[in-house]
């Protein structure tokens, strides 16, 4: 941030915004200026790591690690969202949900849903319970032959969600905060 007179913050100051080497712009203005109401004019900025999406609703931002090279188990792939100050993604309502299938290619992907703690109890990866929006496909989630505690896209069943064996290698994606 670079203001032309020196960060007094006062009336009729004006800023200029920018994001971190290796993020870009997803929302907001890149100058700002404080009015006679002690107001900012415009929005604030909100920046994503290179290579991800900003959805405005949930105020994340996503990417799907798309190629074979990605391919991860559930805690691999829980791992690589951590190195980048995220999670897997949670889609927790119907347009989070929209946005993460039209990132994703075809195939399976990982996303931040278990019910490792206690069979039939999901949680979100940030520790939140399974609320009213789910996207599960015909008969599922149902533990088939006892261990599948991970959630993912089922590209078989139109994407809609399964419970799997969390050890299975699988595209994942994630998500982080502006």
């Amino acid at each position: 941030m670079s203001c032309n007179h020196g960060y007094s913050f006062r009336y009729p100051e004006t800023c200029t915004f920018s994001c971190n080497h290796g993020y870009h712009r997803s929302e907001g203005s890149t100058s700002r200026t404080c009015q006679a109401d002690r107001r900012w004019s415009g929005s604030a900025i909100r920046c994503c790591p290179n290579g991800y999406e900003y959805y405005q609703p949930s105020r994340f931002c996503y990417k799907a690690f798309n190629q074979e090279i990605d391919r991860s188990n559930y805690n691999d792939a829980a791992a690589t969202c951590a190195s980048e100050g995220g999670t897997l993604a949670m889609p927790s309502d119907a347009g989070i949900n929209a946005f993460l299938l039209s990132l994703k290619n075809a195939g399976d992907f990982w996303f931040g849903l278990s019910d490792r703690g206690q069979e039939g109890r999901f949680v979100w990866a940030n520790g939140v319970p399974l609320g009213h929006f789910n996207h599960w496909a015909p008969e599922e989630p149902n533990d088939h032959d006892g261990g599948e505690d991970c959630a993912h896209y089922w590209v078989d069943k139109g994407d809609r969600w399964n419970d799997n064996f969390c050890d299975k290698s699988m595209k994942f994606i994630c998500q982080v905060a502006t």
